[in-house]
C-alpha cells in the first residue's frame, strides 16, 4: 500500500496513541511500526513539526524517557521520513488556510507537509482534517479514492494497513 502509492503520512496523534497509550489501537500502530523496518523506502512521513508538538506535555511533565522516546523514534530512518517545514511548505500552508479552508495553521503545515513528501493517505484522529474543504485532496492523487485519502487510526483502518504491509 505504501510503496507504490507514496508513503502514509501520519500525524502528531499517531505517535501519542502509539507511546503513551495502552489499546489495542495502540499494539496495532506499534506493530505497524514494527512491520516498515527494513523496506526498501519509507512507508510513512511526517512533518519536523511533529516533534514540536509531541514534546510539549513530556517537557511540562519533566518525562525525560518520553522526551528521550520522542526525539529517538521522529528521525529520518529506514521506516520514517521526516520533512523539513520549508518556505515551500509555509506558502502551501497560508494557501490553503487563504483558500476558505477551515484548518488551523499547524493542520494546514501537516497537510502541507504530506503533499511535499507525495503521500496519497493521512493518517489521523484529528477531526478538524475532514474530506471537504480541508485541502487534503491537495495532499493526495487524483486517482485515489476519497475515503482512501483521509485514515482514521481505529481498529478495522489500521488492521487493514497491517495486512498490506505484511510481508
Amino acid at each position: 500500500m505504501a510503496d507504490s502509492d507514496g508513503p502514509i503520512y501520519l500525524d502528531t496523534n499517531v505517535f501519542i496513541f502509539a507511546s503513551e497509550e495502552t489499546s489495542e489501537q495502540s499494539d496495532l500502530l506499534n506493530r505497524l511500526f514494527s512491520l516498515s523496518f527494513g523496506r526498501p523506502v519509507p512507508a510513512f512521513a511526517t512533518s519536523e513539526l511533529t516533534i514540536a508538538e509531541l514534546l510539549v506535555h513530556p517537557f511540562k511533565r519533566q518525562d525525560a524517557h518520553l522526551i528521550e522516546h520522542y526525539q529517538q523514534i521522529v528521525r529520518s530512518s529506514q521506516w520514517l521520513m521526516v520533512v523539513p517545514v520549508d518556505r515551500e511548505i509555509l506558502e502551501q500552508s497560508a494557501r490553503l488556510r487563504a483558500e476558505g479552508r477551515k484548518l488551523k495553521l499547524p493542520d494546514a503545515i501537516h497537510v502541507a507537509t504530506a503533499h511535499a513528501a507525495k503521500a496519497r493517505r493521512i493518517l489521523t484522529a484529528d477531526e478538524g482534517i475532514r474530506f471537504q474543504g480541508d485541502g487534503v485532496d491537495a495532499a493526495t492523487s487524483p486517482g485515489t479514492d476519497e475515503a482512501d485519502r483521509l485514515l482514521r487510526p481505529d481498529i478495522p483502518t489500521l488492521t487493514t494497513l497491517l495486512e498490506s504491509l505484511s510481508p
